[in-house]
């Protein structure tokens, strides 16, 4: 398999821009929520030539 493919970060691993969510309000979870998600889309395009060889490959087995 490609190693480009291989190469990421485990979001599990990755330091949290939110801690201590247990001191914040609702609105204040629900909106980084929403920011949060308001980057997928646009994360989403950044890799989807490494989405694309990573389909390819598997559409090939």
């Amino acid at each position: 398999m490609n190693k480009e493919l291989l190469n990421f970060i485990k979001t599990t691993e990755m330091p949290s821009h939110y801690r201590h969510l247990e001191k914040m309000s609702t609105e204040a979870i629900l909106t980084h929520i929403n920011h949060e998600d308001s980057t997928v889309s646009g994360n989403v395009k950044k890799i989807i030539p490494s989405i694309t060889k990573l389909v390819d490959i598997i559409a090939k087995k």
